[in-house]
């Protein structure tokens, strides 16, 4: 019984321990005029990937230290933004692409 309860306990204080390695971060991802960016990709760099709302709100699960989020949209310039260790809103405006032919 006393081993059991050993068992147990090292069970239970390593799912506590892996679940505190990661967060929620929330943010929202607009156009250089101000508007949300509906359907737009934001990702934790070599992690996971959600898209954005038709408000351009996003929510990601995200590692508990600093990272990379890449944020990317059709007709709009990709970017990288870092985020910090106790950020947990990000706020993002990409840049139109420019429609220039040479």
């Amino acid at each position: 019984m006393r081993r059991l309860l050993l068992v147990f306990l090292g069970v239970l204080c390593m799912l506590s321990s892996t679940m505190a390695q990661t967060r929620q971060v929330a943010g929202k991802v607009t156009g250089s005029d101000g508007k949300g960016l509906p359907g737009a990709t934001v990702g934790v760099k070599g992690g996971s990937a959600t898209t954005t709302d038709a408000d351009g709100a996003f929510s990601i699960k995200a590692p508990s230290g600093a990272f990379v989020l890449q944020i990317s949209s059709m007709g709009f310039q990709a970017k990288d933004v870092s985020v910090a260790a106790g950020q947990n809103n990000v706020s993002v405006s990409l840049v139109a692409q420019s429609s220039e032919m040479s």
